[in-house]
């Protein structure tokens, strides 16, 4: 199922599974004493000897039922501590996965596969691997004791059972290729729903609830399809298994009322062997069960193990990154993973520290795209970027993208409080001072003090209870708290009234020295100061120089100043 690396990883105390394993023993061997001490009662009924077995029989009872108490706990509390850990285990190499691999699976699919397909092997693990170890235990000691009363009884049950269980095990193979389909189904569902809910204001502004709802029902049946199917298929298994107990029940005691009828048999043996047979019956629906929900369970893993043997990003050993070098990109070609299209095709560009870049062209131009590529997200297709002399993919990916700060055009912010988010990924938290420093610099501290508790003021889902601006305030806040060496702007003043970006770019302007910065921007009025402006069309770096240069030797920079009634 889960491969052993894997459980090595989690580092779970052996002794947690020992502890179960000897709890259960000791209980099962309780359960089939009860058998043989009822057996010695009945055939001491008369003689006025049967208090001190009737006292070791309560006695024996009481104790199962302790022992099985403590059996449920510990095993669900082993079984609880392990999937928490398997959690965290899939969730921080779910995080390490580059971004192709982490945009092949929707939000609601991640969600589905670290919280639904971790629970099924749950509920295998704790509620279900306890039944299977006191299953065989007391099957096979139930069989030891059955033979040692009787062996013809025993010859009897064997064959009224085995039928059954021959029945069952094509039915759990078929239940495991429903599991996988049943798992993936889930899981798309899962994604669909939250889609729509992240999405919710689109929807509703465009009248669209009706047409959601259709698409919902739509999966929503396929998956219901899928598990009537498994229902239908599930279903036979106790028919199977009770038509079996009882056609064994009946053969034992016609055959055991014959022997008993010739003397060959005691009426505490015939007792005892009734007892005794369910104990076989109930623990082999317990392993058949455990088969069902094993194959179920074989469908989640495979999705799981698909996770973990996906690689984490690249990280080669650490080096320490050096300050204040040019970034430059040579003979760059580039195509996202799942388009053939090249994003880029020999693109050449330098940035300078102490400058600013703009990048500039028309919507699919590559603009954030490059952006993606200095931060690491994707690698490139061919070509290299360099931080000095040296290929950036030399670095370690955490301290290099420490060295940048990233701004993105919809400045997206995690559940938790302002004071959180700012501070997200630093390795030291930053103090009040440093804060409201950057919050300066950001034009953000007089929205954030008006705040109902400030910096402890906590944020929804996607920030939903403040503004977009107010949002790409704090996102600034944020990359400005960092102190990078090379500053990313994508579309980053793009929801600012006029008065608050000329404030941040005022802002801007002071963090230039000794920094890298690089904006990518549709409005042109807002790089008009940059120290260089880099037009991006067909791939490529068409045209570059200051706006003024631009304006006369760029007839597609002229062309989008003239469409934006930006006075040259």
């Amino acid at each position: 199922m889960i491969n052993k690396r894997l459980f090595k990883d989690l580092e779970l105390p052996k002794w947690t599974w020992i502890h179960g394993a000897i709890l259960i023993l000791f209980e099962t061997a309780a359960a089939l004493s009860v058998p043989l001490i009822t057996r010695a009662l009945i055939e001491q009924v008369g003689s006025g000897r049967t208090t001190p077995i009737l006292v070791m029989l309560c006695g024996v009872m009481i104790g199962q039922a302790v022992l099985g108490t403590l059996v449920f706990f510990h095993l669900g509390k082993a079984g609880d501590t392990l999937i928490a850990a398997l959690r965290t285990v899939l969730t921080k190499h779910a995080l390490s996965l580059p971004m192709k691999d982490l945009r092949k699976r929707s939000s609601g699919e991640w969600v589905s596969r670290l919280i639904s397909d971790t629970q099924a092997i749950r509920d295998l693990i704790s509620d279900h691997s306890a039944s299977l170890l006191s299953g065989i235990v007391q099957i096979v000691g139930s069989i030891a004791i059955l033979w040692w009363l009787d062996w013809r009884l025993t010859a009897v049950l064997f064959s009224s059972m085995a039928g059954a269980t021959l029945l069952i095990v094509p039915l759990a193979v078929k239940i495991r290729g429903l599991a996988t389909t049943i798992q993936d189904e889930t899981a798309k569902v899962s994604s669909r729903i939250a889609a729509a809910f992240q999405e919710m204001g689109t929807v509703k502004s465009l009248a669209a609830e009706a047409s959601e709802s259709r698409a919902l029902a739509h999966r929503i049946d396929q998956l219901l399809g899928q598990e009537i199917e498994e229902l239908r298929i599930t279903a036979w298994i106790a028919p199977i298994m009770s038509l079996a107990f009882s056609g064994a029940l009946v053969a034992i005691l016609g055959y055991g009322g014959q022997r008993l009828a010739i003397g060959a048999l005691s009426t505490g043996t015939l007792i005892a062997f009734v007892l005794y047979l369910f104990h076989v019956a109930i623990p082999i629906a317990q392993v058949a069960m455990f088969v069902t929900q094993f194959q179920r369970a074989m469908g989640s893993s495979k999705r799981i193990m698909e996770i973990i043997e996906t690689p984490s990003e690249h990280r080669p050993a650490a080096h320490a990154i050096p300050s204040h070098q040019p970034l430059v990109i040579k003979q760059l070609q580039f195509a996202y993973p799942e388009s053939d299209r090249l994003v880029f095709s020999g693109l050449n560009a330098s940035f300078e520290p102490g400058t600013t870049t703009a990048l500039v062209g028309r919507s699919g131009s590559g603009k954030s795209t490059l952006m993606n590529l200095l931060e690491r997200f994707y690698e490139p297709t061919e070509g290299s970027i360099y931080w000095g002399s040296q290929s950036i993919d030399h670095w370690d990916i955490k301290a290099w993208r420490r060295k940048l700060g990233y701004v993105a055009q919809d400045a997206p912010l995690l559940p938790g409080t302002v004071r959180e988010n700012l501070g997200l990924g630093m390795n030291k938290e930053p103090t009040d001072q440093m804060i409201w420093e950057a919050l300066e610099q950001a034009s953000a501290v007089e929205f954030v003090r008006s705040l109902e508790v400030g910096l402890d003021t906590a944020l929804g889902e996607r920030a939903h209870n403040i503004s977009g601006g107010q949002r790409q305030r704090l996102a600034i806040a944020r990359v400005v708290l960092r102190q990078p060496e090379i500053l990313l702007m994508d579309e980053a003043t793009a929801h600012l009234d006029s008065q608050t970006e000329a404030d941040i770019q005022a802002s801007l302007e002071k963090l230039q020295i000794n920094r890298t910065i690089i904006i990518a921007a549709h409005r042109l009025a807002t790089i008009k100061s940059a120290d260089r402006i880099l037009v991006l069309e067909n791939g490529t770096v068409s045209a570059q120089g200051s706006h003024d240069v631009l304006v006369r030797t760029s007839a597609s920079y002229a062309q989008w100043i003239q469409q934006q009634g930006i006075a040259c």
